[in-house]
């Protein structure tokens, strides 16, 4: 969640826009949740490191978790 910098008062994202080809920075764009306030503005993600190590047991393909049954358990 990202505060408004004029009221303070929590704000929500309207849209967001990828700048680069990897996703790896984002603009965001906000809208105040103060009706009296409002206010509009963007931010700007981006990624930075990694902060802990991962090494995947194996390499899952998209749309692994969407094949899984609801009820099933990841071991």
């Amino acid at each position: 969640m990202f505060r408004c910098p004029f009221c303070g008062s929590s704000a929500r994202i309207r849209t967001s826009l990828a700048l680069t080809k990897e996703n790896t920075v984002r603009r965001k764009y906000y809208q105040c949740n103060n009706l009296e306030c409002g206010l509009c503005f963007s931010t700007l993600e981006a990624f930075e490191k990694l902060t802990s190590k991962h090494t995947p047991k194996e390499k899952l393909l998209p749309g692994f978790f969407s094949r899984l049954p609801v009820n099933s358990k990841l071991l």
